[in-house]
């Protein structure tokens, strides 16, 4: 379809020309949801040397149900630029808005007009985007159940914060497969926020997106595996997605894997492996990490027994507010053993 065969749309002297109270029509067809006139709207935004005529008359008015200016206010809005033509009438000169554009094709595509979803894909292979930092146009796609807005929606809402919003987007995102929605999803069942805290639920969704290859959910899964938190403890799946996670540069997944060989869980004991994974997760600026190789250099595990190397990262760590690393300055500053004592001679 093209755009000659857009309702109320007329070609003149090379130019496409809609009367003003059409294009009203058509605007609140497509804000009530009808998908065709969303293309249709699509379509007016996407091609170039586009005009918008009509008259000042209680017609108009009767008809849109809404003042001329409002609906101008739109026309403009939509089409980036225009020029009154004269007192009675006027003509608006336009050039294409490829995101509003985008914006309705991608309303009309999760209705599944055919049109709209190829306009979608080619769009998208030439880079276009719609606004994502306007709430308005998330806010509209998210209420067309466009699953890729209401993932942006909701994160926006949970950092705002505002649980019940961001959990009722989640939510709709999530069901749809988005795996960063699946994601802060299980962390709003884990923290209780928005919802009930449900550690099983938090385990489902983690599982979801971590599965689709989500790093930060591989991370949260390998954490619940190691502490048994909505599914039983089990060392070697802890193992496998921490790897997973700290492969990719993932802090807490590094600091975790770190922890499993340093202890010997889920796989063999290995502080030279320890001492890796701590030094990656360290360069990121992870507390737990500075005050886990801090302990390392003060037990001498792995490395030479350091006291100066451990209270340098206790204090990286504690400055963070870690408290575990709080504790250990003061242990190391006034020590109760003979092994303290000797540590203590080493600073």
């Amino acid at each position: 379809m093209s755009i000659s065969d857009v309702t109320c749309v007329y070609s003149e002297n090379g130019w496409y020309l809609i009367d003003i109270v059409d294009f009203g029509d058509i605007l609140r067809a497509a804000n009530n949801g009808n998908s065709t006139a969303q293309y249709q709207l699509g379509e007016l935004c996407y091609h170039s040397h586009l005009k918008v005529v009509g008259y000042h008359h209680e017609n108009s008015n009767a008809r849109f149900g809404r003042s001329m200016a409002e609906v101008e206010g739109d026309w403009l809005r939509m089409l980036a630029y225009g020029s009154r033509a004269d007192e009675d009438g006027y003509t608006e000169e336009c050039i294409r808005n490829l995101p509003e554009a985008l914006l309705w094709y991608r309303m009309s595509a999760a209705q599944g007009n055919a049109n709209a979803q190829r306009m979608v894909e080619e769009m998208g292979r030439n880079g276009i985007k719609v606004n994502q930092d306007d709430l308005r146009t998330l806010n509209m796609l998210a209420e067309a159940d466009d699953s890729a807005a209401q993932c942006r929606l909701g994160i926006y809402y949970y950092k705002k914060p505002r649980y019940g919003d961001a959990f009722k987007f989640l939510s709709k995102a999530a069901e749809h497969g988005e795996d960063e929605a699946q994601f802060f999803l299980a962390i709003m069942y884990y923290e209780g926020k928005g919802v009930e805290q449900n550690y099983a639920e938090a385990f489902k969704w983690s599982s979801k997106a971590a599965g689709q290859g989500n790093v930060m959910a591989q991370s949260l899964l390998g954490g619940l595996y190691y502490e048994g938190i909505g599914v039983s403890q089990n060392y070697v799946e802890a193992f496998k997605w921490f790897s997973k996670a700290a492969k990719q540069g993932n802090a807490f997944a590094q600091n975790g894997l770190g922890v499993m060989y340093d202890n010997g869980e889920g796989v063999e004991q290995n502080y030279a492996e320890a001492l890796k994974w701590y030094l990656k997760a360290v360069e990121q600026g992870d507390a737990t990490a500075q005050y886990n190789l801090g302990d390392l250099y003060y037990k001498g595990t792995g490395v030479k027994r350091n006291c100066i190397e451990a209270l340098k990262w206790y204090r990286k760590a504690a400055e963070q507010g870690d408290e575990d690393a709080q504790k250990a300055i003061r242990q190391v500053k006034h020590p109760k053993n003979w092994f303290n004592i000797i540590c203590n001679w080493c600073r």
